[in-house]
Formats: C-alpha cells, sequence, structure tokens
C-alpha cells in the first residue's frame, strides 16, 4: 500500500502552495509559516519543497526593520 511520503511530487507542491499563500494576515502567515516547518520534518523528499515554499516570499515587518536600522547604525558608524 502507498504511502504518505510516495506522493508524486507536483501533488505535494500543489498542497503546499493552498497553505494560505492567497492570505496576507499576519495570523495566517503565521499558521502558514508552522505548517510548512511542519512538513519540512515529516522526510527527506518534503524537506526541500517545504523549504522552497517557506523561502518563496519574505515578509519583513516594520518593527523588523526599525531594529536593523538601529543596528546598522550602532555598528557601522565608526
Amino acid at each position: 500500500m502507498p504511502t504518505i511520503q510516495s506522493l508524486p511530487v507536483e501533488l505535494l507542491s500543489a498542497v503546499l502552495t493552498l497553505t494560505g499563500h492567497f492570505y496576507s494576515s499576519e495570523s495566517i502567515f503565521a499558521s502558514r509559516y508552522a505548517t510548512l516547518r511542519a512538513t519540512a520534518l515529516v522526510c527527506r523528499s518534503w524537506r526541500k519543497l517545504s523549504q522552497q515554499h517557506l523561502w518563496a516570499q519574505v515578509h519583513l515587518m516594520i518593527e523588523n526593520i526599525k531594529l536593523i536600522e538601529k543596528y546598522m547604525c550602532e555598528n557601522f558608524d565608526e
């Protein structure tokens, strides 16, 4: 009997794409992130696809940008 690890790559990629990809609210982003982190741990064949989806979009929050600017000013103004 086939196992979930033996799903075709194309099907798995389609499923991972639908894990909240079309939404932009922070709670859905956090849920998608948690889901993709979990699927990356299922098996080796799922890890690469999950990581590709994890890094497909990078979201920077305003707070993070301010912290980065502060860090850069403190460390590179010498």
